[in-house]
């Protein structure tokens, strides 16, 4: 018996998402009702001391059917983004290409066969001369105008005894 009611659920299910059956059962019968107890709610709960005309009960029940159907339309904007983002295909990620290894220890790089990428060979240290007219702790050292080329020369140094 239960594999019959399986079988019709899915016949049923196929021929009636929830969508269909919220986009047809929601101006039907959804509005109306929410219509219906936004009225009926003023009238008959006790504590509530608001006694509505025929005009506002109307305009409780256009609210009523207007929030039902504002809800349905939120629900179904969620369903349709929620097919959507299942239909995208699934990303992949690919595992990056192998390239050639280098071996910095003094010692010839390795490089796969036929690659047309020459081997490389890291031979000692970089230069740690130091670079004219740079302090050792970096910045610009101070130039005298007998350091810069071209520049006139400084009057002799006199001293005021």
């Amino acid at each position: 018996m239960l594999t019959l009611l399986e079988a019709v659920y899915g016949k049923v299910r196929a021929a009636w998402p929830v969508n269909r059956v919220v986009t047809l059962l929601t101006p039907l019968v959804f509005a109306p009702a929410a219509g219906y107890v936004a009225t009926w709610v003023p009238q008959h709960v006790p504590g509530i001391a608001f006694q509505p005309s025929r005009a506002q009960l109307v305009g409780l029940f256009a609210l009523g059917a207007t929030r039902a159907l504002v809800i349905a339309y939120k629900w179904l904007d969620g369903w349709q983004y929620h097919e959507n983002r299942l239909a995208l295909p699934k990303p992949t990620v690919e595992p990056p290409a192998p390239g050639p290894v280098v071996t910095i220890h003094n010692t010839p790089a390795t490089v796969p066969e036929g690659s047309a990428v020459p081997p490389v060979q890291i031979v000692g240290a970089p230069s740690t001369a130091p670079i004219p007219g740079v302090p050792v702790g970096g910045g610009v050292a101070p130039q005298t105008s007998a350091q810069v080329p071209g520049a006139p020369a400084a009057p002799p140094a006199t001293s005021v005894a």
